[in-house]
């Protein structure tokens, strides 16, 4: 599973969890929303693959099946 969690202060929380495949060690990283929604909005596509090599550096979003767009993100620094 995916799980998505928010954290406003001023609004609250919020935590979602999606099905997903996943290979590799569990993995944590922060994002701002925009970013990752925006992206896929462009994408339209019922599924996405999310490619990273680790949790500091770009995160490269990909239509499934690949066409030529994709979408770099890079992650906030946690605290």
């Amino acid at each position: 599973k995916l799980t998505l969690k928010s954290d406003e202060s001023e609004i609250g929380e919020a935590e979602e969890s999606i099905d997903c495949r996943y290979e590799g060690p569990d993995s944590k990283f922060a994002l701002n929303h925009v970013y990752l929604t925006d992206p896929l909005k462009v994408i339209g596509d019922e599924e996405v693959s999310m490619k990273f090599t680790e949790t500091n550096k770009a995160i490269t979003l990909v239509s499934v099946p690949e066409s030529s767009f994709f979408h770099i993100v890079m992650p906030m620094q946690m605290e």
